[in-house]
């Protein structure tokens, strides 16, 4: 058995709740009939969103958003126009059953703040401005008027806007380069202000933070009319081939990349006197399939306890630069690879909801700093979104230690998420002798990649179990009282 210590050190940033935040795209089954069908809204879907106090949600996507025309989705759903799925193709149809309205409701009902990607790729800057002002107008214009028409008088008071999706890509509907882009963000983030000053502006980073010079020409161009510039961040895993410790390290590539682009920006924020941000609005680690010689994206594979270690992984790489990242959206919230299984409105859980409702509830407030002393083990080989697609090993270091730990403080306690990353158990210490630490939940993966989760609190025997997330808790904090 291997002994590890935690050293604790000062409480530093905030971490911004919003990092915990939840995504919707119109693809497969992800929002109809996951989120809704002939009866209006699944409740249950509700509740579960609630019960996980999502605090952010983007919507409609994603490659969606870029051929989306947002009036097809207002106005009594019998009259909505049926039209094909321009960008996922094959048989899929949009019913826009689920238009801005469901959405704003949705939202609303769980609590959570609604972050709107507008179709920069085939649409207008006029059609953006109509639907903001169709969301947040109070004067008598033609689009707030058919709002309260439709039932809602009351501005919905939508801050997030997002200006474009994946810009760079050959796949998506009205790429751009880095120049041409820039500018037209620039141009659309200036007049959304002056329309609607609240208006919090996310604009398009490079792929995976790859590409220093768009990254670098959007922040010069933009950075004083946006608020948040967007990073993409997938992993990947075979399942047939699962390598247990690739998944559970993968977080340290999307670390290096997240560092990489909060280089940029914090740079950026120097030089120009601007407060731009981050924001990894698209994340998860994808499933494939083997079929033959070839690999096959599989959406409905259910998530795993091996997941769950990922996404905690995750949550740590944003914690520890929660000084520029603001904001995140796991890819999906229901269906597809999502925190939840809605099925002809009967939710199920998947692996992924208690980490992100532990994380929620217990890693927000101050940052503490820590250092750790543990074991290190080899870099695995690692890919990033396709398994085809390798990370190169130059980008991380040649050992990656087996224990990883965050910490915050909130209302007087100290919280400490520990990650085992390791198929042995390891003794651990806490470095301030004077604290008695409980444990408030333990989360293990078995033999067979199913998570089992502990919410008992007792008393914390010093020992993190093999492929564990251990949440330790104190009160009062000691650096509190004087």
């Amino acid at each position: 058995m291997t002994d590890t210590t935690i050293t604790l050190g000062d409480a530093t940033v905030e971490i911004d709740p919003m990092i915990y935040g939840q995504y919707l795209e119109h693809v497969e089954d992800c929002v109809d009939p996951g989120l809704i069908g002939d009866d209006g809204l699944h409740l249950e879907v509700i509740e579960a969103a609630r019960d996980l106090q999502v605090p952010v949600v983007r919507w409609p996507g994603g490659c969606f958003a870029d051929l989306y025309d947002w009036r097809d989705g207002i106005g009594p759903v019998a009259d909505r126009p049926v039209r094909r799925n321009w960008h996922w193709g094959g048989d899929e149809v949009e019913r826009n059953r689920f238009g801005t309205h469901e959405f704003l409701s949705w939202c609303e009902q769980v609590g959570a703040e609604p972050y709107i990607n507008v179709n920069l790729g085939t649409g207008t800057l006029v059609e953006a401005l109509r639907w903001l002002d169709h969301c947040n107008g109070t004067a008598t214009t033609a689009d707030v008027e058919e709002r309260r028409r439709l039932g809602r008088e009351e501005p919905w008071q939508v801050r997030y806007w997002g200006i474009g999706n994946e810009t760079w890509g050959h796949w998506e509907a009205g790429r751009m380069s880095a120049s041409r882009y820039a500018d037209v963000l620039d141009n659309w983030a200036d007049f959304f202000k002056r329309n609607d000053p609240s208006a919090r502006i996310i604009g398009v980073g490079s792929s995976g933070a790859d590409d220093r010079e768009w990254d670098e020409t959007v922040l010069e161009r933009a950075g004083t009319h946006i608020d948040l510039l967007s990073l993409h961040l997938y992993g990947s895993q075979v399942i047939d081939e699962q390598d247990r410790l690739a998944v559970v390290h993968n977080p340290a590539f999307i670390e290096k990349r997240i560092g990489d682009l909060a280089t940029r920006v914090r740079d950026h924020n120097a030089r120009r006197g601007t407060h731009v941000a981050i924001t990894m609005d698209e994340w998860n680690i994808r499933h494939y399939r083997r079929h033959g010689d070839q690999v096959r994206l599989d959406r409905s594979d259910p998530r795993t306890g091996v997941d769950a270690l990922f996404a905690a992984g995750v949550f740590h790489a944003m914690i520890r630069q929660a000084d520029v990242v603001r904001m995140a959206n796991y890819v999906f919230l229901v269906n597809g690879n999502g925190v939840l299984r809605s099925k002809d409105g009967t939710v199920t859980t998947t692996a992924l909801a208690p980490v992100f409702r532990l994380y929620r509830e217990l890693l927000i407030g101050q940052r503490i700093d820590l250092s750790i002393d543990t074991a290190v083990v080899p870099t695995p080989a690692m890919t990033t979104g396709h398994p085809d697609h390798p990370v190169d090993p130059g980008e991380l270091p040649d050992t990656l230690p087996i224990v990883d730990a965050v910490a915050a403080r909130q209302d007087g306690r100290t919280h400490v998420a520990v990650i085992n990353r390791s198929d042995q158990p390891v003794s651990t210490t806490i470095s301030d002798p004077s604290v008695t630490w409980r444990r408030t939940a333990l989360l293990t993966v078995d033999d067979h990649d199913r998570l089992d989760v502990d919410e008992t609190d007792q008393p914390w025997q010093q020992l993190l179990p093999a492929w564990s997330i251990t949440f330790l808790t104190t009160t009062p904090d000691p650096r509190t009282q004087h």
